[in-house]
């Protein structure tokens, strides 16, 4: 019979497997790795990172991921490289010079092991003597009966330049061959890292590839070419603030405001407005790119002689109040994820904005309240600029002649037809384009009546497509299971109706203005479309049910609910 074994202490133990399942494992391919080597570069207050290619197109090539940032020291490379799960970006989360630190998870050293077999860690800070050079060999870790914490990678002291700082990682015994694809792939996803105005933060990426010279060079961020409105103004000594606007339709506009007695100084704001909907963009590679940006620099930044001022702007950080004044009129005012920008003061002009003690932002005095009101002026005035030309623009298009043909006994003469709906790049299903066309023809024919019946088909689809892309699990909502068939439009309403506070905050207000569209419409669309003795008089009746604001309204609302999804 054996013994009882003696009470003790157990310890988690990791195999040398752990690696794998950290890095090659869980970074989905190694674009990945290399981003988020670049991220921390940019975390450690680089200014340039160079990323090298030799003889990739082999596995005996190399990949090397150089920085000027400030580097580690022995100590550091112990303490925070070499032991997982430190605290130190939850803790700090700002860098030596005020950057918001953007790397993640501490996941790029093991997506080192995904790059290659080999790696060579080597930390120089500026004003020592000696460098820190990290032997890894990854393939140790595989070895049968390897435990994670028993293997050892050696570290020792080169020299260096005093003057020398930053990180060079060296990645040799490559697991993959690189090819064009991934080169430019590599590319797209460095652009998206990129601050968007580097004179605000300068952070240069450059690709050295011999064997992709197409790829080879500086990294430029094209982010704000996608911008669909720029905006600045610059606040003057005696409160004239001066405008400028520009559409990516190439309209321009300037103009001037004023706001006297005001006791902060003269102040410079820049910001770059986005759509948040596909459909708005004529290539989705751009509204992806729009989107993975703006996660990351969404905002709008405050910088004091050229030195970033926190915490205004970090993520979430919505000081100006952007998200509140966009409960206004939320068709023309930014909400915070929409926006990129920054203000620029300066000490000398603005001696009253002064840091709190523990230098977490500025003391809310009149000078700070006084920033706040010019730039609050800003955002209005780019809001009142934008109703103007989306206002004119949207008149236009309404108006727009659909198509010309010409009669057969008189050559020279066009038909002209005027429109009721023009969306068809928005609709989220193919089939609505013959629907729009169908109610248009009805429409030009002078036909209301069967413009309107097409219509009141048109929008319950809409409506029964928001509660499907809302609730795909919940069938019973929308799908009269019974009868295999949708539910009724005023069913469908109802349901929306009661569950508009499931809709998160840009949703709920698209909803909220389709219900108050929709509700007057389906009543009129009813009883003209039941009862015979009911119908319009002529199409300027159509034009009360507002049926053009309710698709797009709709289509908006379906758009977002897909991107969020």
């Amino acid at each position: 019979m054996s013994q009882a074994s003696p009470e003790r202490d157990l310890y988690f133990q990791s195999s040398g497997r752990i690696v794998q399942l950290l890095g090659r494992e869980s970074v989905s391919n190694v674009n990945i790795a290399i981003l988020e080597l670049v991220k921390n570069s940019y975390d450690e207050d680089a200014t340039e990172v160079t990323i090298t290619f030799e003889n990739t197109k082999t596995q005996n090539g190399k990949i090397i991921i150089e920085d000027n940032g400030n580097g580690m020291t022995a100590d550091d490379v112990e303490r925070k490289w070499m032991t997982l799960g430190t605290p130190n970006k939850t803790d700090d989360p700002y860098s030596r010079k005020g950057r918001r630190k953007i790397g993640e998870k501490g996941i790029a050293r093991f997506g080192l092991d995904g790059l290659g077999r080999h790696a060579f860690v080597e930390s120089r800070v500026k004003g020592h003597a000696f460098a820190s050079k990290l032997e890894i060999d990854w393939d140790r870790y595989q070895e049968p009966d390897a435990l994670f914490e028993k293997i050892p990678n050696k570290l020792r002291a080169i020299p260096k330049k005093l003057k020398t700082h930053g990180l060079r990682l060296e990645i040799t015994g490559l697991r993959e061959r690189w090819s064009d694809d991934r080169m430019v792939g590599l590319r797209r996803d460095v652009d998206l890292l990129l601050p968007p105005v580097r004179k605000i933060e300068h952070f240069d990426v450059r690709i050295i590839a011999p064997e992709f010279p197409t790829y080879s060079g500086k990294v430029k961020a094209s982010f704000l070419r996608n911008a669909i409105y720029f905006c600045s103004s610059r606040l003057e000594r005696d409160g004239t603030i001066r405008f400028r606007m520009k559409s990516r339709h190439r309209q321009e506009r300037r103009w001037n405001d004023r706001i006297p007695n005001l006791s902060c100084g003269p102040a410079e704001f820049t910001f770059y407005f986005y759509y948040r909907l596909k459909s708005e963009y004529d290539d989705p590679r751009d509204f992806d790119k729009v989107t993975k940006s703006l996660k990351l620099w969404a905002g709008i930044k405050l910088f004091r002689d050229q030195l970033k001022v926190k915490p205004y702007g970090d993520a979430g950080n919505d000081w100006i109040g952007l998200d509140k004044l966009r409960v206004n009129d939320p068709s023309v005012h930014p909400g915070n994820n929409q926006v990129f920008g920054y203000v620029k003061i300066t000490k000398t002009d603005n001696p009253d904005l002064v840091d709190t003690v523990t230098r977490e932002g500025l003391i809310q005095n009149a000078a700070y309240l006084d920033l706040l009101r010019y730039l609050r002026r800003s955002i209005e005035g780019f809001a009142d600029a934008r109703k103007t030309i989306e206002g004119k623009r949207e008149k236009r298009r309404l108006q727009k002649q659909v198509h010309t043909a010409r009669k057969p006994n008189r050559p020279d003469t066009e038909i002209v037809r005027d429109v009721l709906l023009d969306f068809s790049k928005s609709y989220p299903e193919v089939f609505y384009k013959r629907l729009e066309i169908e109610i248009n023809d009805c429409y030009a024919s002078n036909l209301p009546n069967a413009a309107l019946v097409l219509s009141r088909k048109l929008v319950e689809n809409l409506t029964y497509n928001i509660l499907e892309t809302k609730y795909p699990r919940q069938r019973p909502l929308w799908w009269n299971i019974d009868h295999n068939r949708p539910k009724d439009f005023g069913y469908l309403i109802e349901v929306l109706d009661l569950k508009k506070n499931e809709f998160v905050h840009d949703q709920r207000e698209l909803l909220e203005k389709s219900l108050s569209l929709i509700k007057p419409f389906i009543g009129e669309a009813n009883v003209k479309t039941h009862r015979v003795m009911e119908y319009l008089e002529n199409k300027d009746q159509l034009g009360n049910l507002r049926i053009p604001e309710i698709v797009q309204v709709c289509t908006k609302l379906i758009d977002k609910l897909k991107t969020a999804k």
